[in-house]
């Protein structure tokens, strides 16, 4: 991931107010320069803690796609052609994240025919010959991780009853992790760091000396030309 466009314009103006401080006389001027720069300081730095936590959001995501991805070419390697489960209802409570699905006769089956892989974030149900065909239900990634020791499925008369165990008691508000943009900055919403550059700049060229407002000028300009290539 690039560093942002925001993060390398307020390393930029972090450079510009150094080289005019250098140049500061007065001492108004450097108290001035000295406290914009305190300013664009903290902004770098929050910056940077924001751009860190984007680039470990992504790596998270990553990490969960290539997982998702090993597990669908698992279900692929799988020579059993399967009809998948549609239709099924689930509820939870404290502990337990509960799927509930009606299927006729499962009571009757070999144990050995119905199995249930579960995942740090996913389950995958397989149900074999039952009524001569081949039942599958898999989630992943789910919405939080889960209890892999302590998750289990119970065979009752014509119904099969998955159960998650949550791995802290939080409500689920749905069964499947949806995928969500990475919050991003909101610039109408915030004011531009920029501008209080542009504002204590305007104020040094009025009140500064020649030397101060010639090198005001001189960065003006450098900033343009740069603006425009």
């Amino acid at each position: 991931m690039a560093t942002s466009q925001t993060l390398i314009d307020l390393k930029g103006d972090k450079r510009e107010i150094e080289a005019l401080l250098g140049q500061a006389s007065r001492k108004r001027q450097r108290d001035l320069l000295a406290k914009e720069l305190e300013v664009v300081a903290k902004l770098i730095a929050k910056e940077e803690e924001e751009e860190k936590a984007r680039k470990d959001a992504q790596a998270a995501a990553a990490i969960e796609e290539t997982k998702t991805s090993e597990n669908l070419q698992e279900q692929q390697r799988d020579p059993i052609n399967y009809q998948m489960i549609s239709k099924f209802a689930w509820d939870q409570s404290e502990k337990f994240i509960s799927i509930h699905i009606t299927m006729y006769d499962v009571q009757k089956l070999d144990p050995s025919n119905v199995t249930c892989d579960f995942g740090e974030n996913s389950f995958d149900l397989k149900v074999r010959n039952l009524n001569g065909k081949n039942l599958r239900l898999g989630v992943s990634p789910l919405e939080n991780k889960i209890d892999i020791k302590n998750s289990k499925f119970k065979l009752r008369t014509d119904r099969l009853t998955v159960q998650l165990r949550k791995t802290a008691v939080k409500h689920w508000m749905d069964l499947k992790k949806k995928k969500t943009a990475l919050d991003t900055k909101k610039v109408e919403n915030a004011k531009d760091p920029q501008d209080g550059l542009m504002d204590m700049m305007k104020d040094l060229y009025q009140t500064g000396d020649e030397d101060m407002k010639r090198t005001i000028s001189e960065a003006w300009t450098k900033g343009h030309d740069k603006q425009k290539s």
